[in-house]
């Protein structure tokens, strides 16, 4: 019901805010440093929805590498994304190139398929590319996205500043990449848990009724196709043996990469990201028969770092969420993920886990510093082009946003390091 009352109240402010592309003339002169991407849809039409495509022509410059500069390429596709943020007034878009004509952007593995990340609710420009920092970086966390700031202009004026990323899929080539998993098919899959449950191939599990969306959708829309049974059976097994009575020691581990677990719950511990408790935007894949189930890649971290409600951030509470058992629950993750800090196997791993990377986890604060120095006058152009659409009391200082981001982030990091090396795990083998 909130979500719904939240999407109304933000379609209004969008309807009675948000100006035409043609009242809004570029900045002056903005940012010399940062990449730039053009998009001119044919005939100047707009981008006014989720599902249809909108033909246009697509060029980037980037100042830093001329070697990635791309002249005109026309006859591309650009459509918006997105679900709550789509009624925000800065809009996020995903791009699809021609198939057959994969683009490299920026150096990056060529790809169909990329996302252009409108970040409006998050004042820093930052969060999902510090989560994006801990995947790739500290956990190694395998088909992490990449993340790069950069300037976009559509039809000839200013639309902001804007994540570039990789669109989450299987790769096509087979071979892995940055947000394109490797997957064998027929036999692995890629699924989305999302409580939104608005994608069809999909199904619910018996146990945990977790919203499972599949990616692979090789057989068609129809959810009962008989061709998906080997994904719901993966899932419904796994499920089955966590919400049994004989958990932990039921072989429910030889079902799951128990690393690949603890690292992405670990980086979702982290960053405190509400939306495993939803769950949302949660990625899950298995390359095939002989293959674990596997988490990732991440995705959508602007109800982190504290989120509180009405775009406020970086709240120390409630600052729990990790499930040991003597532990407080005031932000609980989904009972599925719960479960996980009832098995004392996993508990030592995340234990050990946390120890072996703390170092560097904490390290991630002076990330924040280098990239606030590289986007800073991005920043103020893309204020300068929003900031009458922001929430009353948004603070405009990005250098004071920055400050909240790293004191609430090391904060956590301390109190997740008291917390951690509190839990006894000398019993376990």
């Amino acid at each position: 019901m909130k979500n719904r009352i939240l999407i109304v109240a933000l379609m209004i402010l969008s309807v009675q805010c948000l100006k035409t592309p043609s009242e809004d003339p570029p900045p002056p002169g903005h940012d010399k440093n940062l990449p730039v991407i053009r998009i001119i849809t044919e005939y100047n039409a707009p981008i006014s929805n989720r599902a249809d495509w909108v033909t246009m022509t697509f060029s980037l410059t980037d100042p830093n590498n001329p070697k990635n500069n791309i002249a005109e390429i026309r006859n591309h596709q650009i459509r918006g994304r997105g679900n709550v943020s789509w009624f925000f007034p800065k809009k996020s878009y995903r791009i699809r190139f021609r198939s057959g004509r994969e683009q490299s952007l920026l150096g990056l593995p060529a790809a169909r398929n990329w996302v252009l990340l409108a970040e409006f609710m998050d004042p820093t420009l930052l969060m999902n590319a510090v989560a994006f920092e801990l995947g790739r970086n500290v956990f190694d966390l395998p088909f992490t996205c990449t993340y790069h700031h950069v300037h976009v202009y559509i039809n000839h004026y200013y639309a902001g500043l804007y994540g570039l990323a990789e669109h989450r899929q299987v790769d096509p080539a087979g071979i892995g990449a940055p947000g394109r998993v490797k997957v064998d098919l027929p036999e692995g899959w890629f699924v989305e848990m999302d409580s939104y449950y608005d994608a069809v191939p999909k199904f619910r599990t018996t146990d945990y009724n977790l919203p499972i969306m599949i990616k692979t959708n090789i057989f068609g829309s129809d959810s009962n196709d008989p061709g998906y049974d080997y994904v719901k059976n993966d899932w419904n097994e796994l499920c089955r043996l966590m919400a049994s009575e004989t958990f932990p020691e039921n072989g429910y581990r030889d079902l799951i990469d128990l690393n690949n677990f603890v690292d992405y719950i670990m980086i979702n511990d982290i960053v405190l990201n509400g939306e495993l408790y939803h769950p949302k935007s949660v990625f899950a894949y298995k390359k095939d028969n002989d293959s674990k189930i596997s988490l990732g890649p991440l995705w959508d971290f602007d109800w982190a770092y504290g989120y509180v409600s009405g775009h406020r951030y970086f709240s120390d509470y409630p600052h729990q969420s990790l499930e040991q058992p003597s532990g407080s629950r005031d932000l609980p993750k989904h009972r599925f993920f719960q479960r996980f800090f009832e098995d004392p196997v996993f508990v030592t791993r995340y234990k050990e886990r946390w120890n072996e990377k703390y170092s560097e986890i904490a390290a991630v604060s002076s990330y924040m510093d280098d990239a606030r120095r590289q986007i800073r006058s991005g920043v103020e152009d893309n204020y300068q082009r929003w900031a009458y659409y922001f929430w009353n009391g948004y603070d405009h200082d990005h250098t004071r946003q920055i400050s909240n981001l790293k004191g609430w982030y090391e904060r956590r990091i301390i109190w997740l390091n008291t917390q951690i090396n509190l839990w006894n795990t000398d019993d376990t083998d």
